[in-house]
C-alpha cells in the first residue's frame, strides 16, 4: 500500500497539549538570568559592580563590596551605564534617569526625565540634559554649578571641555563651559539645525540651513576648534535637499571633507521589474544607494573646492592636504565575494587617481596614516602601503594572519596561531615569536578609532604603545583551557592563570593584586570571581542561577580526533542531566562547522531560534553531541559527511549510547550538511533538518534577499567553501548536491522551514520534500507561514516547532508512538 504523505501549514495554532508544555517550560526557563557582564572595578579595587541580564532586560546593576562576599552590596534598577568617580563614588545612568552614589556611606542623587547624562572627568563635574530642554552641571558632590533652559544640544570630549548649543527663538548660541562659567564663543540668528563633533575629536561643526530652493539647500559651516574655542567660519556649500551631512579631517587641524549625502531609492513598478547583466547595484536594489556630494574645505587658506560630478564614488581622508582615498559604490568584481572595494588613491590637484588596493574590505592605518594595511581578496594577501614613497608592498601573509596593530617602535604585529609574528616597516624584517606549542593567540582590548565605515569598506587606525604591555588571551588545544597574560619586552606574565571557564571579561589595575572575573562553562553560570594576581588565591563573589542544582549533574567530554585526510577535530559529548550507568540513552547529533569553542557556555534552557536547545534535550534523558566539520577539496557534503563519520567512530565507543537510536541535526547550513548525510549515511535512526539547502545548484544560481548578494558567492569565496565556480568544477558541484542522491535516503526525516524566508528560500525544503515525496520516503514537512530564516525568539511558532522536534526525538529515539501528528505519516 502506498504511504501517505502529510505537508503541515501552520498558522501559529498550538494543540492543548502543546500549550500546557509550552506554559511549563515558559515558567521554568524564566526562572533564569542570562549572564553578567559590563564588569568596571574602582581603582582601589574595593567595589565592583557588573550588569545582570534577563531574559526581558539588561538594566540591572550589582555592586560589590571586595570585604563581602556572595551578596550584592546594593542593587540599581534601570541604569545601564556606569563610571567610578572615585574609589567610593558611582555615577550611573540609563535611557532617562541617572544616580550619584556615595557607596561607601550609601548614599544616592537621582535624577529623572533625562535626554543624556555625560561626565567631566578632569573637571569632577557631569552634566545632565532633560529632556525638556535644562541642561545641569553638577559637581562630583551633587552640588549644582550651572542651571540654564532652552538647550538644544552639547558637545563634550569626555574630560574637561563643554560646549552648549542654546537654541532661543530663531537665534542659536553657542558658549563654551570653562568650570566655573560659560562664554558665547558663537551667535546665528540664521535657522540652524545641526551641532555635531567631527570624528577626529578636536572640532565642533555648526552646519546652519540659510535658503531653500526647490531642489537644493544653501548649508553655512563653521568649525569651531574645541580646546580654545578659535572659530573657522561662513563657507557656504549649495547641495540637494534632503540630505544628510558629515564632515571629517582630512589633514589634521586644517583641511576637512564635506560630504552631503542622501539615499537615493530604487524606482517601484508593481508591475515590472527590470534586471541587467551590467547592473553593478544588486546590492541596493531594494534599499537604495547613497548619493555623496563632495567638498574640499582648506581652513587655514579659505579654499573650497567640490570632488568630482560622480556621485557614486566614496572619499576618505588620509591626513594628506592633496591626497585621499576613493573608492566606487558599484559592484567591481561580479558579486563573487563579499562587499568589498577596489581602492585609489586620488589627486585633488590632477583630479586623477592611481589604483593602490584591488579589493579591500577593511584597511588598517597607523598613528599619522603614513602606512596602511588591507588584505587583498585578489592576491589572498596582506599589502603594505607607504604613503610617503606611494610605494605598495606584498608582505605575502595570508589569511592566516590576522589583526595586526601598529607599535609606536616602526612595527606592526599580527595574530598567527601559537605565535606573534612582527614586521619591521622601515626594514622590511620579520619575526615569529612563538608563546606556546598548540596554543591560539589573540590580541585583548586593542582599541581601534573609526575611520570610515561603510558596507562596503571599513577603515580603522589600530595603534599601540610599546612601552606598554600587550594583553594576551591565551587559549590551549590539548587542555581545553584558556587564560589572559601581559607581554612585554619578551617577558609573558600572568593577569588570569589557565583555566577550563569561559572568561567572558576581567578587570583589575596595574600596581593592584586582584583581578576580578566574569566566566562561566557548561556546568556554571555566569558568576564574579577575584583572583589573586599570583592565581593561587581564586573566590568566587557572586553567582547566579544558584537555584539551578540540575546542572552540577551535568557531564561532559570533550573528544581530539582526526578526520579520513589526518585533519584535527574535536567533539563534544554532553551526558543526559539525570545520567544512570546502568543504562543506554539515546542520542541526537548536531552540526554546522566548527562548535568546540562554544563548549564552556552554560547551558541556559531557552527556545532560541531554531527548534535546538542542548539543556532542554538532556533534561528529556538524550546524549547530545556536537562533531566539527571542516571543509575541503573533495567539497562541501563529502566533508561533512567524513567529519561526522570519524567524530561517531570515537564517540559512539561509549559503551551508554544506544547504536541504534541516533538522530542527526542542523539548521541552515547545518540543515545542507543533514541533507546530503541522510542521502549517503546509514549510521542514523533519523533526521531533522531546518531552514536547509538541497539543491545547491538551483541555489548557487539565487540571488539572497536577505544578503543583497549573488548566492553563488557563497560556493566559490564564501561559507560552502567549494572555492571553484560551477562552470570550472560541474562534477563537484553534482556529487555534493543533496537532491541527486535523494532516492538514498532511508529513514524518516522531519523538514522545517519559515515561508518568509529570504535567506535560503523556503522552496528548497519544499524541493527535498517533493523528492522524497516522489521516491515513496517518509516524510514531514513544517512550513510556517510567518517565520524567517531563524525563528522569532519566545514566539509561539518557535515554541511549537522546539515542541514538535522534541515529540519527533520521542517517538524514533524513544519509541514514543502516541504522537499523533507524527504516527498520521509513518502507519
Amino acid at each position: 500500500m502506498r504511504p501517505v504523505f502529510v505537508l503541515v501549514l501552520l498558522y501559529s495554532t498550538l494543540m492543548m497539549k502543546s500549550q500546557q508544555s509550552t506554559a511549563e517550560l515558559d515558567r521554568w526557563m524564566s526562572s533564569f538570568s542570562s549572564s553578567l557582564h559590563t564588569l568596571k572595578v574602582s581603582n582601589d579595587e574595593r567595589f565592583a559592580v557588573v550588569t545582570k541580564s534577563y531574559a526581558q532586560n539588561s538594566d540591572t546593576l550589582l555592586v560589590f563590596d571586595g570585604k563581602m562576599l556572595h551578596h550584592p552590596y546594593d542593587t540599581i534598577v534601570g541604569k545601564t551605564n556606569t563610571s567610578f568617580l572615585s574609589n567610593n563614588l558611582l555615577f550611573a545612568w540609563g535611557i532617562s534617569e541617572a544616580s550619584l552614589i556615595d557607596l561607601k556611606a550609601k548614599k544616592r542623587l537621582n535624577f529623572k526625565d533625562l535626554r543624556r547624562s555625560e561626565i567631566l572627568k578632569g573637571l569632577d563635574q557631569f552634566v545632565l540634559l532633560s529632556r525638556h530642554g535644562g541642561i545641569g552641571i553638577y559637581d562630583y558632590k551633587g552640588k549644582s554649578r550651572f542651571e540654564a533652559s532652552e538647550v538644544d544640544n552639547f558637545v563634550t570630549d569626555g574630560k574637561d571641555i563643554l560646549y552648549v548649543l542654546f537654541k532661543r527663538g530663531a537665534s542659536y548660541e553657542l558658549v563654551k563651559w570653562d568650570g566655573k562659567r560659560m562664554n558665547t564663543i558663537y551667535l546665528n540668528n540664521k535657522k540652524g539645525n545641526k551641532i555635531e563633533l567631527v570624528s577626529c575629536g578636536k572640532f565642533i561643526c555648526i552646519v546652519a540651513h540659510c535658503s531653500k530652493e526647490e531642489s537644493s539647500t544653501e548649508y553655512d559651516f563653521t568649525l569651531v576648534r574645541m580646546v580654545d574655542g578659535l572659530t573657522y567660519k561662513n563657507v557656504s556649500v549649495r547641495a540637494d535637499s534632503g540630505g544628510a551631512i558629515e564632515i571629517t579631517e582630512s589633514k589634521n587641524d586644517e583641511v576637512f571633507l564635506i560630504d552631503i549625502y542622501k539615499r537615493v531609492r530604487p524606482k517601484k513598478d508593481n508591475s515590472l521589474e527590470v534586471w541587467y547583466g551590467s547592473d553593478g547595484r544588486l546590492h541596493d536594489k531594494k534599499n537604495g544607494y547613497l548619493q555623496h556630494d563632495y567638498h574640499l574645505w582648506n581652513i587655514s587658506n579659505g579654499e573650497l573646492s567640490a570632488l568630482g560630478n560622480d556621485h557614486s564614488f566614496v572619499f576618505v581622508g588620509m591626513n594628506d592636504c592633496r591626497y585621499l582615498w576613493m573608492y566606487n559604490t558599484e559592484e567591481q568584481c561580479s558579486y563573487t565575494a563579499g562587499r568589498s572595494a577596489t581602492i585609489y588613491r586620488y589627486d585633488t590637484i590632477t583630479k586623477g587617481s592611481v589604483l593602490v588596493f584591488d579589493r579591500a574590505d577593511e584597511m588598517v592605518t597607523d598613528v599619522d596614516s603614513r602606512f596602511t594595511l588591507a588584505y587583498s581578496e585578489i592576491s589572498k594577501s596582506w599589502q603594505l602601503y607607504d604613503h610617503s614613497n606611494n610605494f605598495l608592498r606584498r608582505l605575502n601573509l595570508d589569511h592566516s594572519y590576522t589583526n595586526p596593530i601598529f607599535i609606536s617602535d616602526g612595527s606592526v604585529l599580527f595574530e598567527k596561531g601559537d605565535s606573534i609574528y612582527t614586521y619591521h616597516l622601515r626594514s622590511g624584517v620579520s619575526t615569529c615569536i612563538k608563546i606556546e606549542d598548540e596554543t591560539s593567540i589573540s590580541f585583548y582590548k586593542i582599541g581601534s578609532t573609526n575611520i570610515h565605515h561603510s558596507e562596503s569598506l571599513t577603515i580603522v587606525a589600530r595603534n599601540f604603545d610599546a612601552k606598554e604591555p600587550l594583553l594576551l588571551h591565551l587559549k590551549r588545544a590539548r587542555g581545553n583551557n584558556n587564560g589572559y597574560f601581559s607581554y612585554h619586552r619578551g617577558k609573558l606574565s600572568q593577569i588570569l592563570p589557565y583555566t577550563q571557564h569561559r572568561i567572558k571579561e576581567f578587570a583589575y589595575h596595574l600596581n593592584h593584586k586582584k583581578v576580578y572575573s566574569v566566566e562561566e562553562n557548561f556546568n556554571l553560570a555566569s558568576s564574579l570571581f577575584a583572583t589573586a594576581l599570583d592565581g593561587k588565591d581564586k573566590r568566587l563573589v557572586y553567582g547566579t542561577n544558584l537555584h539551578d542544582k540540575a546542572i552540577l549533574q551535568a557531564k561532559q567530554e570533550i573528544f581530539s580526533y582526526v578526520n579520513s585526510v589526518g585533519v584535527p577535530l574535536k567533539g563534544v559529548l554532553y551526558y543526559p542531566i539525570l545520567f544512570n550507568a546502568k543504562e543506554t540513552y539515546p542520542m541526537v547529533v548536531h552540526i554546522y562547522q566548527v562548535q568546540h569553542q562554544k563548549a564552556t557556555h552554560y547551558l541556559t534552557p531557552e527556545w532560541g531560534e531554531n527548534g535546538f536547545n542542548i539543556r532542554m534535550l538532556l533534561e528529556k534523558g538524550y546524549f547530545v553531541f556536537q562533531p566539527d566539520i571542516v571543509f575541503d577539496q573533495r567539497g562541501t557534503g563529502f566533508s561533512a559527511l567524513d567529519c561526522v563519520h570519524a567524530g561517531l567512530d570515537v564517540v559512539t565507543k561509549n559503551p551508554f549510547i544506544d547504536q541504534s537510536k541516533i538522530g542527526l541535526t542542523g539548521h541552515s547550513l547545518g540543515g545542507y550538511e543533514v541533507n546530503f548525510i541522510a542521502t549517503h549515511s546509514d549510521r542514523f535512526a533519523t533526521y531533522i533538518s531546518g531552514s536547509s539547502v538541497s539543491d545547491i545548484v538551483n541555489f548557487y544560481f539565487s540571488f539572497n534577499e536577505m544578503h543583497k548578494i549573488a548566492d553563488y558567492s557563497r560556493f566559490e569565496t564564501g561559507q560552502f567553501a567549494i572555492g571553484k565556480p560551477y562552470s570550472d568544477a560541474k562534477d563537484l558541484y553534482f556529487s555534493n548536491n543533496p537532491i541527486n542522491f535523494v532516492e538514498n535516503v532511508r529513514v524518516p526525516i522531519l523538514l522545517w522551514a519559515g515561508k518568509r524566508d529570504t535567506n535560503v528560500p523556503s522552496s528548497q525544503t519544499m524541493s527535498f520534500y517533493m523528492g522524497l515525496l516522489r521516491n515513496n520516503k517518509r516524510v514531514i514537512a513544517l512550513f510556517y507561514t510567518d517565520q524567517q530564516h531563524s525563528f522569532t525568539k519566545k514566539s509561539k511558532d518557535i515554541k511549537d516547532l522546539t515542541l514538535k522536534i522534541i515529540e519527533w526525538w520521542n517517538y524514533f529515539l524513544k519509541g514514543d508512538k502516541s504522537i499523533l501528528w507524527i504516527s498520521k505519516e509513518m502507519k
